[in-house]
């Protein structure tokens, strides 16, 4: 699969497959334990503060704002928690 760039250049040639399991890789992907592993990875490594997430649509509105529900159960909890809070975040 040959990608261009946003200025028409040709980009890289890349293993759709390949590809996909690097994303899944480097992004909160999977179960808590392992999105609380990678986002606590990401803010180590960068120092940032606060984070924005996009929840993929899982197929269904409900399964979609299932989604949403245990990221802010089940994930955000352990992430504040060891992570130290940024000024004015409360």
């Amino acid at each position: 699969m040959i990608l261009s760039t946003v200025d028409g250049r040709p980009g890289p040639s890349r293993d759709p497959g390949a590809y996909t399991e690097r994303l899944c890789a480097i992004h909160p992907v999977g179960d808590p334990g392992h999105c609380v592993a990678t986002l606590e990875t990401s803010l180590r490594r960068t120092g940032v503060s606060h984070v924005l997430m996009l929840v993929e649509a899982s197929g269904t509105p409900e399964g979609t704002y299932e989604n949403i529900e245990r990221i802010g159960a089940e994930v955000l909890p352990s992430l504040r928690a060891s992570s130290p809070a940024a000024p004015g975040s409360g």
